[in-house]
């Protein structure tokens, strides 16, 4: 649900914190670090679908 709110990081850590405790930071940094690799993925392969 946040991913699909468009959740800042920050956002997504304070929400976050209370349920993963001293793992927010890490599981937070790990998932944008998922999340742009995937845009990325996305954004190249609509650019050869362009083509």
């Amino acid at each position: 649900v946040m991913i699909a709110n468009r959740r800042s990081k920050s956002q997504m850590t304070s929400e976050l914190s209370l349920f993963l405790g001293s793992h927010t930071d890490k599981f937070t940094d790990w998932l944008h670090i998922v999340l742009e690799k995937l845009e990325a993925f996305v954004g190249g392969s609509n650019a050869t679908d362009k083509v």
